[in-house]
């Protein structure tokens, strides 16, 4: 239900982009007798830039944009909330800890930083709760001085809760955080 491309471009996490692919025609809901198999998809993931091109992930949500795209495509949008037991690697467990995060542009320069506070952890991620989170940015670094910890990290999904407040959900890539 989705593809992964290596671009030059750079597109934000949530961003709606159309994609024309040669798919072979068993693989298609739609569109059998076009030569390329358009689609509308969110950027669902993004690697980190290797040399001037990055690897992003795309997730296929069909023939005709989400609601509200055509009034702001430059918009973020999500798809059904994913509950299913394969969610994630590791699971995740209830912890309150202030932490300090740095937002970190491709060249691993400073764009902002703040304090947030995490929700739950694992030992290769988290949910944050934060306030200031730049529209865009490359990764972010997390250090706790409760765990002696810090580490860069990937994000792989970001979302507005309930409360209004936004979320953050990070993969480490350089250390584990230490549970107990």
């Amino acid at each position: 239900m989705g593809v992964a491309l290596r671009l030059q471009a750079r597109v934000r996490h949530g961003s709606v982009v159309h994609v024309t692919l040669p798919l072979p025609i068993k693989l298609r809901s739609h569109g059998f007798s076009e030569p390329g198999y358009n689609m509308y998809a969110i950027v669902r993931r993004m690697e980190p830039t290797m040399g001037d091109t990055r690897v992003i992930g795309l997730e296929f949500i069909g023939s005709h944009p989400p609601a509200g795209y055509l009034h702001k495509p430059w918009a973020a949008f999500r798809t059904q909330r994913w509950d299913g037991p394969d969610r994630r690697r590791e699971p995740r467990v209830k912890h309150v800890e202030n932490v300090l995060v740095e937002y970190l542009d491709e060249s691993k320069e400073k764009l902002a930083r703040e304090v947030a506070v995490t929700e739950n952890v694992s030992r290769n991620g988290a949910r944050l709760r934060v306030k200031h989170a730049p529209d865009v940015f490359e990764m972010v670094r997390v250090t706790s001085g409760n765990q002696e910890f810090s580490s860069l990290a990937l994000m792989r999904n970001r979302f507005t809760d309930t409360d209004g407040g936004e979320r953050l959900c990070l993969q480490f890539i350089e250390a584990c955080w230490p549970l107990l």
